[in-house]
Parts: C-alpha cells; structure tokens; sequence
C-alpha cells in the first residue's frame, strides 16, 4: 500500500501560481538601468536586484526592487561602495553584501568593503571591512547564521576566509 501525502500551501506559497507553462519565458517588466549583478529573493516575496554598473572606484550603484505580484521594478536605496560583491540573505531578512572588486585606472582592484541591505526601511549601511581585500570569491550562509566569504585573487594571497 502505497502512503498518501498532502502538501498544504502556507503563507505566500498558498498563493502562488505559474504564470506560464513549465519550460517557457515570459517577458516581464524593465530595469531602469543595465548590468544587474545579483538577485537576491527578500522574505516579503519581492527580489532585490543589485546593479554592477561599469564597476568603477568610488561610483555608488543602484539597486532595485522586483515585485512579482506587479511584474514591475522600483529603485531602493543607494548602495554605499561600488564594484563586484556576492549578496548573501540573512536570518534576520537583511542583505549582506561582500564588496569583492572594482576597476580601477590599471584594472580590476580588491576590495574589503561589506554593507548590509534592510528592506524594511530601503536603505544600505556600511558594516566594516573584511579581513582581506579580495577580486572574487564566494560567500554562503551556514547552519549557524554567520556568512562564509573566501577565495578569489586576495591581495597578498589567495585563501583568505572571513566569517560574518
């Protein structure tokens, strides 16, 4: 005999319905701007989409919201440094983002930078610098809550490992 499994919708999930068949795309709305980096799911349903820009030093980048429910994008916030970074969601609903690298008059330049996202309130706040600059690299959230960040060309040598 074989068991007989129920799956019950909770929360926004009982909600959710595909706009589409299985294995198509669908056009949906238009970023005010080019080069998205990084999206990231908020808990509120709504994606927050990090805009790289041309990664130059000290130009602070935007970044956008995406609603799904409207299929529409909206600004929020400045960012508070600039260049290439990982963005890792924490349990407590906030955006950790890992500035990695910029390019700078000779090229691409490590960054330590790190800032966190609040989409409570919209805004971004610095929260200090890695413990190596770093071009690239990675970044997880563990079991514990804190976020792994490693790898990637670290200035003076590549196997630097942080924890937030």
């Amino acid at each position: 005999m074989r068991p007989i499994v129920f799956l019950l919708g909770l929360g926004a999930f009982a909600s959710t319905t595909l706009a589409q068949s299985p294995g198509t795309f669908t056009a949906t709305g238009s970023l005010s701007t080019t080069f998205p980096w990084s999206a990231t799911l908020l808990p509120n349903g709504k994606a927050l989409i990090l805009i790289h820009g041309d990664g130059n030093i000290g130009r602070t980048q935007s970044s956008e919201l995406y609603d799904p429910s409207t299929g529409t994008f909206t600004a929020t916030g400045e960012r508070t440094t600039s260049g290439g970074y990982t963005a890792t969601l924490l349990p407590s609903g906030k955006v950790l983002i890992a500035e990695t690298w910029a390019t700078g008059a000779n090229g691409y330049v490590s960054l330590g930078h790190a800032e966190l996202y609040d989409p409570d309130t919209g805004t971004f706040a610095a929260t200090g610098d890695m413990t190596a600059a770093r071009a690239g690299g990675i970044a997880t959230l563990l079991n514990n809550g804190k976020v792994l960040i490693a790898g990637g060309w670290v200035t003076p040598e590549g196997r630097a490992v942080d924890i937030y």
